[in-house]
This record gives C-alpha cells, structure tokens and sequence, in this order.
C-alpha cells in the first residue's frame, strides 16, 4: 500500500509555473534580441525617426530577461515540484543575459 501512495505522489508532481514563466521570458527575450539586431543592421542613416527602436527593443528585452532569471531562481526554491522548467528558463536566460552584456560592452567600445 505504501509503494502506491508513493507513486501517486510522485505522478501528482507538476511543474512549476515560476519555471514556466522563466522559460517564456526567456524565450521572448532571445527573440527581442534578436529583432533588434536585424533592425540595427539594416536600418539606414535616413532612419534616424526609427535609430532608436533597436534600443528600446534591447532594453525591454534587458528587462525580461532579468524578470526570468528572478521566476526562475524563484521555481528552483519550490518544494514537490518537477524543476526542470526552472532549470530550462534559467539556462535559457542565462544564454540571453550573455548576449545582452555583450552588447552593452560593445557599445561601450565605440
């Protein structure tokens, strides 16, 4: 009787939704990185209405990024849950924290 309640606890497991939210902060921020670099490598002198749309894009991106890193050390603290969204949405952001202080050293050689 006792393996059976032992399995049913550990099939009643679920994942965490901090971790969920990590990945998918994660995921979104790659993506902002990534349309602000496309932007910034073709957008034209004339465009100067638009220059600044790549910046702000990095910065919300930025900004996401921080907030998954903060769900996902959050989903790595809950008890009886499976973390591997966490561990996932943390690796993720991770990646994305690197390519963000990449740019931001970049921009500070010019």
């Amino acid at each position: 009787m006792d393996d059976k309640k032992i399995t049913l606890r550990l099939n009643t497991r679920s994942q965490t939704g901090f971790g969920i939210v990590s990945l998918a902060f994660g995921v979104v921020s790659i993506g902002l990185f990534v349309a602000a670099t496309i932007l910034a490598a073709f957008l034209s002198e004339e465009q100067l209405v638009r220059q600044h749309l790549p910046g702000w894009l990095e910065i919300l991106a930025a900004a996401m990024n921080m907030a998954g890193l903060v769900t996902g050390a959050v989903g790595e603290t809950t008890r009886d849950t499976f973390k591997g969204a966490a561990h996932a949405g943390l690796a993720v952001n991770i990646l994305a924290a690197l390519f963000h202080l990449w740019v931001l050293a970049a921009g500070f050689m010019l």
